[in-house]
C-alpha cells in the first residue's frame, strides 16, 4: 500500500488488445513487456531506480473499471520509478559462456 507514496512516479501499464486477431493475445503482452524493459533500462541509464510491480488487484475486474480499460484490455503492472537512496550498486555479470549451452 505504501509503495506508491514512496516512489517519485507511479506509471500503471496497460495492453490495449489491437483489432487484428491474427495476432494472439501473448505476443500484445510480451510487446507491452519488452517496451516496460525498455522503460527501466532507460532510468538506470539516467541514474533512476525502477521497479515493476504486478499485484493480485491489477487483475480485477474493479481495476478495469477503474482504469476505464475494455475487458479485452489487461492492466499488466505498476511501473515505480525515482531517485534511490542508497548507493548504486556495481553490476557484476559472469562471462557469456557460464551461462549459454550451444548445441551443434
Amino acid at each position: 500500500m505504501a509503495r506508491p507514496f514512496l516512489s517519485s512516479v507511479a506509471i500503471v501499464v496497460c495492453m490495449e488488445r489491437g483489432n487484428n486477431e491474427n495476432i494472439p493475445e501473448i505476443e500484445e503482452v510480451e510487446a507491452v513487456a519488452c517496451a516496460i524493459q525498455n522503460m527501466c533500462l532507460t532510468a538506470t541509464a539516467y541514474g533512476l531506480g525502477s521497479f515493476w510491480s504486478s499485484p493480485k488487484i491489477i487483475y480485477s475486474k474493479e481495476m478495469n473499471s477503474y482504469l476505464n480499460i475494455r475487458k479485452q484490455d489487461k492492466c499488466l503492472g505498476i511501473l515505480y520509478l525515482g531517485y534511490t537512496t542508497i548507493d548504486w550498486p556495481k553490476g557484476q555479470r559472469k562471462p557469456i559462456e557460464y551461462l549459454t549451452d550451444w548445441n551443434d
